[in-house]
């Protein structure tokens, strides 16, 4: 990994080194004032990190680095990208941003636009001093955290007190409104909705059970004798039936002597067979043209259409139905009409009563034909149709209408199956027409047997014949039963079989039917009046809507001209396109405006409380005593940073560095103590006893390898600063093998040691032979050229 700090305009004031070379585990070496921990942080700015807390600080290295320019590229990543940052410090924000903010830098990565977030995900720089033993990272712990209150309170209050400002003029607009109440009605208008949409349907079904038991019960009289009869109806009736059974039987043994005579036919060869052939076909597409024509004259007769049926007819009967339906449909839309009037008059009764109250009763509002109109007139008049309105029933003609747009759904219905039906008949005709044909010419190639086929032709003619004098007898019994009354069915078999069905599926007797009947009369009876209550309840709940609707509109026009409202308005807009109604949006408003005010002064006077104690604690100040809400919140404050420190300090490297490998109980910064230890015997100890150059160096070493193992296409650099003391006190040897271990190397791409100048190399060059020798002239000549030594960290001897 190579990193490179470019200037374009390099400045005496700020220096920062412009290479930090790749080596594995590296040496920086140089005089104070060089900037080798400068590049160090602002590498770590740009890769997500926030190595200044202080604002102080942070404005004068702005301020600084605004003159030089500076870029800075990372190449040899593990991931195989490259990494480009050119510092734009003219958009840092006046106090230390928290780390990972994008004003810090224009990013590249490949030379394409990217992110301070995707830099942090291809490296990152941990910076370990060699001056930080556990009572500094304490205190930076918390100084972490008081900057992030900083921050917030600084972005907050602002927007609080201009919020606070705004949300008392919206609950003042919204209190009349009270957008809640649209809310309530909404749902009594839906209950009752789907209240009346139930009753409905349960009273359509019930209507038509009704109905059909009804039916039943006159199909029962009927075939019990019950109705009247004229006596030369009733032997008509049975000469009919006679007539038709006695055809019935001529038909049949027609039939029989027909199959003879082609079977005898048959056997003169192909001609014969092909006869027979004809013949089935022809008997079968008679016996279709028949039944189809018999279904035609049911549906016809239940319709109650007469005359000769033609394609024309049952299209205009379809049209006017529908027609009717429509009719029927705007009818009981127009309903509504009433509940809307008396909100209109709602909403013009209250002004009309201001005028009159103050005695402007009788000035003229409207000058019409029939004579001036005033204002004690106008209210006079809205009061009288106002009672007309709420003394109709518009429930019991929308039951009337309901029934009415059945019935014609169900004529509509059926003449779509009597349309269907009559295109079948005139199918079935064409094709008995064209099966004649194929008979004819049946005949015409038989040539022999002239017997048979003499015979064959008269018993055709006489199936035919009985055949019609059936379908005309049926015809003459339908309408004779009609004219006196008499369900129309064809015949008693036909009575029972529909009565039959409508028995059985309710486990009905015949003895019960009356009984049953009146049962259903009650239970619609009951039905009606229950969904006319219903919407009743309906009405009164849309009027109420109405008038919530009008008071909220009401309550928007003043938002929209209120000029110090379009925050307010934005926020509404952005409510309804988030899919909530334009009550609902007011109402969330109104609940907001309502809570905002005593809230925002809460929520001040806690960030100010908390970050007043974050500082007094990352200062090792201990924070003055107070109120009972004092304590009580420094305490929450202590309990929060003490866990987050404790659970820091419980990696295991940590504790085998400096808790004897045992457990972490607890870390209390307000005694600034520490207690480890097991129940056979605990530890307490300041934490400040952790501060000499052993415990700290140890302290260093558990911290790097308490660092989680790096992913193979992610790097970290590893800075290890100020360690001055500790490598001149002759323990080089001993930090260059640690930093060299696998459980560093896996932690850390690259490792940076990073000390002021040891040796006046000028001076004690001359004391110096051989190798040595040859070390410090490279090392004369690196800071000759380039102000400071890089170089591999390597085990060498004292002062080395």
């Amino acid at each position: 990994m190579r990193i490179r700090i470019h200037q374009k305009s390099p400045s005496s004031q700020l220096r920062v080194i412009p290479l930090i070379p790749s080596n594995r585990v590296g040496l920086l070496e140089g005089p104070n004032g060089i900037g080798k921990s400068l590049a160090v942080q602002l590498l770590d700015l740009v890769t997500g990190g926030q190595p200044w807390d202080n604002k102080l600080l942070w404005t004068s290295l702005r301020d600084a680095l605004e003159s030089i320019d500076a870029e800075i590229s990372v190449s040899g990543l593990r991931s195989g990208h490259s990494l480009n940052a050119k510092l734009t410090p003219s958009e840092w924000p006046d106090m230390p941003p928290a780390a990972g903010d994008e004003s810090i830098a224009e990013i590249e990565i490949d030379g394409e636009t990217s992110s301070v977030a995707a830099a942090g995900d291809l490296l990152r720089v941990v910076r370990f001093s060699g001056t930080e033993d556990l009572r500094e990272v304490a205190r930076q712990e918390v100084s972490r955290e008081a900057l992030k209150f900083r921050l917030l309170e600084r972005d907050v209050v602002p927007r609080f007190e201009k919020l606070q400002d705004q949300s008392g003029v919206v609950a003042e607009i919204l209190r009349d409104a009270n957008p809640a109440e649209r809310q309530m009605v909404e749902s009594r208008i839906s209950e009752a909705d789907s209240e009346a949409k139930k009753y409905e349907g349960e009273l359509k079904n019930l209507t038509q059970e009704r109905d059909e038991v009804g039916h039943a019960l006159e199909l029962s009289k009927a075939l019990e004798g019950s109705e009247e009869i004229p006596a030369d109806a009733e032997e008509e009736l049975a000469s009919l039936g006679t007539t038709i059974k006695e055809k019935e039987s001529e038909v049949a043994s027609t039939g029989k002597d027909l199959e003879a005579v082609l079977k005898s036919l048959a056997k003169g060869g192909d001609a014969e067979s092909l006869l027979e052939k004809v013949e089935n076909t022809h008997r079968a597409r008679r016996k279709t043209r028949d039944s189809r024509v018999e279904s035609l004259v049911e549906l016809q007769e239940r319709l109650a259409i007469e005359g000769d049926l033609t394609a024309e007819t049952i299209g205009n009967l379809e049209k006017t139905a529908k027609e009717d339906l429509r009719r029927l449909q705007a009818d009981r839309r127009g309903l509504g009409a009433g509940t809307r009037m008396l909100t209109v008059i709602d909403e013009i009764s209250p002004p009309l009563d201001a005028v009159i109250d103050e005695g402007l009763g009788d000035q003229v509002l409207l000058r019409l034909e029939g004579g001036d109109l005033t204002a004690t007139d106008l209210r006079a008049a809205l009061r009288s149709r106002e009672r007309d309105i709420a003394e109709s029933k518009p429930s019991v003609r929308a039951a009337e209408l309901d029934e009415g747009m059945a019935s014609a759904e169900r004529r509509i219905r059926e003449l779509r199956d009597l349309r269907k039906a009559f295109e079948g008949v005139r199918r079935a005709e064409d094709n008995l027409e064209e099966t004649e044909k194929d008979l004819v010419a049946a005949r015409d190639a038989l040539g022999k047997a002239k017997g048979d086929l003499e015979r064959y032709d008269a018993l055709t003619r006489r199936r035919d014949t009985a055949t019609d004098e059936i379908r005309s007898a049926a015809e003459r019994e339908v309408a004779l039963r009609q004219s006196i009354g008499l369900p129309r069915h064809r015949s008693r078999n036909d009575m029972e079989r529909e009565l039959d069905a409508v028995l059985r599926p309710r486990s009905l007797e015949r003895s019960n039917l009356l009984f049953r009947f009146k049962e259903l009369e009650q239970e619609v009876e009951e039905l009606r009046r229950s969904l006319d209550e219903c919407r009743k309840q309906l009405d009164s709940a849309k009027r109420e809507r109405d008038q919530a609707n009008s008071r909220v509109r009401f309550a928007m026009r003043q938002i929209h001209d209120d000029p110090q409202l379009v925050s307010v308005l934005k926020a509404m807009e952005g409510l309804t396109r988030g899919g909530s109604t334009e009550s609902e949006a007011l109402e969330q408003l109104a609940v907001r405006a309502r809570s905002v005010t005593d809230a925002l002064g809460t929520g001040v006077t806690s960030l100010e409380s908390i970050r007043v104690h974050l500082d007094e604690v990352s200062e090792e100040r201990t924070p003055p005593g107070g109120s009972g809400s004092r304590d009580l919140l420094s305490s929450a404050i202590y309990s929060v940073l003490n866990s987050r420190l404790r659970s820091r300090l419980s990696a295991v490297p940590i504790r085998q560095a400096l808790f004897d490998g045992q457990s972490l109980e607890t870390v209390d910064l307000q005694d600034r103590t520490v207690t480890w230890g097991t129940n056979g015997g605990k530890t307490t100890r300041p934490i400040e006893s952790f501060s000499t150059g052993e415990q700290a160096f140890a302290f260093t070493q558990a911290r790097v390898l308490a660092l989680e193992e790096l992913p193979e296409e992610k790097d970290r650099l590893l800075v290890l600063d100020e360690f001055g003391a500790f490598v001149a006190a002759d323990r080089r040897g001993e930090l260059a093998k640690f930093l060299n271990t696998t459980p560093v190397r896996s932690r850390a791409t690259q490792v940076l040691v990073v000390l002021p100048l040891r040796v006046n190399y000028d001076e004690e060059i001359g004391e110096t032979r051989g190798k040595l020798r040859q070390l410090y002239e490279r090392r004369i000549d690196q800071l000759g050229k380039d102000g400071y030594i890089a170089e591999p960290f390597k085990a060498e001897g004292p002062g080395h």
